[in-house]
């Protein structure tokens, strides 16, 4: 894909906003004092959402089909 592509131009943009967000909610923590309060629990669930998906990356497979047996494996009757 090309750079001078206008979907890739797109994505670029899309990707940087949405990295923004860790930014934001800090912005958003120091300037709003009852804030803190919503967001702890959800906070909490995110983090350990993504600590979760980290481990899971680190899996190691010896082959891909490794990976695609044990994730599509299926008892027949």
């Amino acid at each position: 894909m090309q750079k001078s592509n206008p979907l890739f131009r797109f994505f670029q943009i899309f990707y940087t906003t949405h990295l923004m967000y860790y930014a934001f909610f800090v912005v958003l923590i120091l300037h709003a004092p009852v804030f803190w309060k919503c967001i702890l629990a959800p906070g909490i669930i995110f983090i350990v959402e993504k600590v979760k998906q980290k481990q899971k990356k680190n899996v190691d497979c010896e082959t891909i089909d490794d990976l695609f047996y044990f994730r599509f494996r299926r008892q027949r009757p």
